[in-house]
């Protein structure tokens, strides 16, 4: 296991761009990545949100299937220089980073991102088509070659990286507390002990990274992050454990529920994950990875994150190593 060391986070404040979506449109795509039809007023219907503890089976059905052969004849960079287009999944309901706007149209970072890399491809940034996939289904439709890569705020981890391949990272993250609005407690460190209930994304790590910061904390695990966060709406959970961009994004849109808290906290990296094995393809994406963080596309870098985050990133020193 490894050891957490404390570190905080600066605060990033959200857009107040166009882009953003309102309150209504980001609670339906909440709903709508869990199949259900609920109300504006909700992010999903209640019996979604049952805390789950068992590791949740993919769904097989929900990605087209890629044509055969696709590590032959060019491997993965020829198959899809050959369709035409990118087949990516992703999800619909993690805000600022992939989600739905009110017409139903795929926005977010992890959106535009992946149509700057459609853009070096075939100079089309709509040559692409997103797959809506939940989190426990990212690995295995990768592995069944449903998908030519994930972009879905995805942590790069030492276990996940026996079973894809990551590239080089594309956004430090970092981890903060969705709070209620009038909640006595403004951040982790208020929130240690047995008494106290944290709703988390269901992963492997889960329980360590809460009690990493949080220790002896009741751990709920849900299975989208959109369900955490309904469990600190509906009282069940003390906060939600998600993305700090993400916290800082809801308690902005929500803000007569919600509010974020004020310490962020457990720097990570979020990778583009894809299926192992096909390095021509990785040695692609990581080029335009780093052409588009540190070289010649850092200005359309610099639109779209500033656009999302609300503030230019640091840009790339002359003279400094990449």
């Amino acid at each position: 296991m490894v050891e957490m060391k404390e570190h905080t986070v600066k605060n990033v404040q959200p857009s107040s761009t166009n882009s953003r979506v309102s309150r209504k449109s980001f609670l339906a795509a909440s709903a709508a990545a869990l199949g259900t039809l609920a109300t504006a007023c909700s992010l999903l219907k209640p019996e979604s949100a049952s805390p789950t503890s068992q590791p949740v089976a993919p769904d097989t059905g929900q990605a087209p299937a890629v044509a055969a052969g696709t590590q032959t004849g060019g491997g993965k960079l020829g198959q899809v220089l050959t369709r035409g287009k990118l087949i990516v999944g992703t999800d619909s309901a993690t805000p600022p980073f992939c989600f739905k706007d009110e017409a139903g149209n795929w926005t977010g970072f992890d959106i535009d991102f992946a149509k700057e890399l459609a853009t070096g491809l075939f100079d089309k940034p709509d040559a692409i088509e997103f797959v809506d996939e939940k989190p426990s289904s990212r690995i295995p439709n990768l592995q069944a070659d449903k998908v030519d890569f994930v972009i879905q705020a995805m942590t790069i981890t030492m276990q996940r990286a026996q079973l894809v391949n990551f590239t080089v990272p594309y956004y430090r993250d970092a981890i903060n507390l969705v709070l209620p609005k009038k909640s006595q407690y403004d951040n982790y460190t208020q929130l240690k002990g047995a008494n106290y209930k944290i709703a988390i994304l269901q992963n492997r790590d889960a329980e360590d990274t809460v009690h990493g910061y949080m220790p002896d904390t009741q751990v709920l695990q849900f299975e989208t992050q959109a369900a955490a966060v309904l469990a600190v709406e509906s009282g069940r959970a003390d906060g939600a454990l998600v993305e700090h961009p993400m916290a800082m994004y809801m308690a902005a849109q929500n803000a007569e529920k919600f509010k974020a808290g004020n310490q962020a906290f457990g720097p990570n990296n979020f990778g583009l994950a894809i299926r192992a094995g096909d390095w021509q393809w990785l040695y692609w994406l990581n080029t335009s990875i780093n052409d588009l963080v540190t070289g010649l596309r850092y200005p359309q870098f610099s639109t779209i994150y500033k656009t999302w985050f609300g503030e230019a990133p640091p840009a790339p020193k002359p003279g400094s190593p990449a």
